[in-house]
């Protein structure tokens, strides 16, 4: 009788065992991931386990104005120029150059079915109290300066709704709450803080919601017509056709300017700077057009 015992083979139950434990080992080695997890956050990650401590982004609203100068016979747009004549429809034999134009944009909010919705930002800013006293409020942080030689472009803050809007509607000129607040307040970059020329901001008035310098005669050594505008004008912008905007993405506004209907039926060269201010204030809202509402 051989003494050569036989060798018994690993069955089916020993290959379970062995692919329980490796499982077992892999899933005890796991690290979950850390992730933002908000579907309506910029960098949500789908791939995520557990949220991460404030580490989503949220979606900026940004808005681009374009100066443009739309003729009508012919039928041509131009670029907006500091050096350029240019002849207002009411008083077709008298040359007009602009020196500055200077606005304030305030409130810019996407409309849907009456409703307005805009940034979530805020802004704390200091203003006259009681007495000699100032006080400290929060504001909505939705500002732009609007001039042909500044940045065009420019991001307002986060903008956290999505779906299908019909419309936009924004101020040209600040709201009378902030209109005496201290520009020392706003930080350094910020469209509020004074600028170099002081173009916005007066001793004893506080800000404007615009200003227009202009020759009404070409000629050497004449002197310039100053308009200041005073109070907020209301702009309400319809679209054609309602925009989607998906969730999760930026939103980026284009609007365009046209200078010739801010003047429109405005006769420069008679008009006090007064009775030129009061024409704005009708012409503003006409000379505002949408060019783009887009999500990127």
């Amino acid at each position: 009788m051989s003494r050569n015992k036989r060798k018994r083979g690993r069955g089916p139950a020993f290959a379970a065992s062995c692919s329980i434990a490796l499982l077992i080992l892999i899933v005890g080695c796991y690290e979950p991931k850390e992730g933002c997890l908000d579907i309506s956050a910029s960098n949500f990650d789908v791939s995520a386990d557990d949220p991460c401590p404030d580490c989503c982004t949220y979606p900026k609203l940004s808005l681009e104005v374009l100066h443009r100068v739309v003729l009508q016979d012919p039928d041509t747009t131009l670029k907006f120029s500091y050096d350029s004549l240019y002849v207002i429809p009411a008083v077709p034999d008298v040359e007009v150059r602009f020196q500055r134009v200077r606005f304030y944009l305030s409130g810019l909010k996407l409309q849907r079915g009456g409703e307005s919705f805009g940034v979530t930002d805020s802004l704390d800013l200091r203003v006259p109290g009681v007495g000699t006293d100032s006080v400290t409020i929060a504001v909505e942080n939705n500002f732009a300066l609007l001039d042909r030689d500044l940045p065009q472009a420019r991001t307002l803050g986060v903008f956290r709704e999505n779906g299908q809007f019909d419309g936009l509607r924004f101020q040209i000129g600040l709201p009378p709450a902030i209109r005496s607040a201290d520009p020392a307040s706003a930080p350094a970059s910020h469209p509020l803080r004074v600028q170099a020329d002081s173009l916005l901001w007066e001793d004893g008035t506080g800000y404007l919601a615009g200003k227009i310098v202009f020759f009404r005669d070409t000629l050497p050594g004449t002197d310039s017509t100053v308009v200041r505008l005073l109070e907020p004008v209301e702009v309400v912008l319809p679209l054609a056709e309602p925009v989607f905007l998906d969730e999760g993405f930026d939103v980026a506004v284009t609007l365009q300017i046209d200078y010739l209907r801010c003047f429109e039926g405005i006769d420069l060269e008679t008009a006090d700077p007064e009775a030129i201010a009061a024409a704005l204030v009708n012409n503003l809202p006409n000379a505002f057009s949408i060019v783009d509402i887009a999500s990127d």
